[in-house]
C-alpha cells in the first residue's frame, strides 16, 4: 500500500450564538445540514492517516526484515570467504606443491635446473619459492617455473629474485604468490611475505 496524503475536512460554518438571536436559527441550520458531510470528511481523514500509519509500520517492519536478511547474507558470504581461504591455504600446501631436493644449487637469479620428487602438480606459470630448507628466512630464491616433468621431478625454475647467498644442496621447494617486486643490493622485496 502507498501512502496517501491526508485530506483536510471543509471548515465548518459559524457557530450560532444565543448573543445574535437574530440569526440563530439561520446559523443553527448551517451548521447542522454541514456536520454530516464534516463527519464523514472526519472519518476519511482518521482512515486514511491510519492506513498510513499502518503502511509505515509494515514498511519499517520489511527494512528490519531485509536488513536481518542482508546481515545473514553478509555472514554466509564472509563464512564462505574464509572457507575459500582455508581452501586455499590446503590446495598450496598440499603435498602437489610442495617438495625437497638435494640438487647442489648457488642462490642467484638465473634458470636453475633441480630435482625434486615425481608427480608434483608444478606447472609452468607458476610461481615457486627454493628456500635453504636448514635456513629459510636467510636464503632462498624466488621464481616463475619454467618447465617440470613428473616421471622425473626435473623442475626449472626461472628465478627473478634472491636472498642470502653461496651454494647449498639441501632445499625445500613451495608455491607461492607473484608478490615480487624488486630487488635491491641483494635483498629482494615482497608486497607481503615470501
Amino acid at each position: 500500500m502507498s501512502q496517501t496524503p491526508p485530506v483536510a475536512p471543509d471548515e465548518l460554518p459559524v457557530a450560532p450564538h444565543t448573543n445574535a438571536p437574530s440569526v440563530f436559527a439561520g446559523r443553527m441550520d448551517n451548521l447542522l445540514a454541514a456536520l454530516a458531510p464534516f463527519r464523514a470528511q472526519l472519518i476519511a481523514l482518521a482512515t486514511t492517516c491510519y492506513n498510513n500509519a499502518v503502511d509505515a509500520y509494515d514498511s519499517s517492519a520489511s527494512a528490519a526484515t531485509q536488513a536481518a536478511n542482508a546481515t545473514i547474507s553478509a555472514a554466509s558470504a564472509a563464512t564462505q570467504a574464509a572457507n575459500a581461504a582455508i581452501s586455499a591455504t590446503s590446495a598450496a600446501a598440499s603435498p602437489g606443491t610442495t617438495g625437497t631436493s638435494i640438487t647442489s644449487l648457488t642462490i642467484t637469479t638465473t634458470s636453475q635446473t633441480l630435482t625434486t620428487q615425481t608427480g608434483k602438480t608444478y606447472v609452468p606459470g607458476m610461481f615457486v619459492v627454493i628456500a635453504d630448507a636448514t635456513n629459510p628466512a636467510v636464503n632462498y630464491m624466488f621464481g616463475q617455473v619454467i618447465s617440470y616433468v613428473t616421471a622425473t621431478g626435473v623442475l626449472v625454475v626461472n628465478v627473478t629474485a634472491v636472498v642470502g647467498s653461496g651454494t647449498l644442496t639441501n632445499w625445500s621447494i613451495s608455491t607461492s604468490s607473484p608478490q615480487y617486486i624488486g630487488v635491491s643490493r641483494g635483498r629482494a622485496f615482497f608486497s607481503s611475505g615470501v
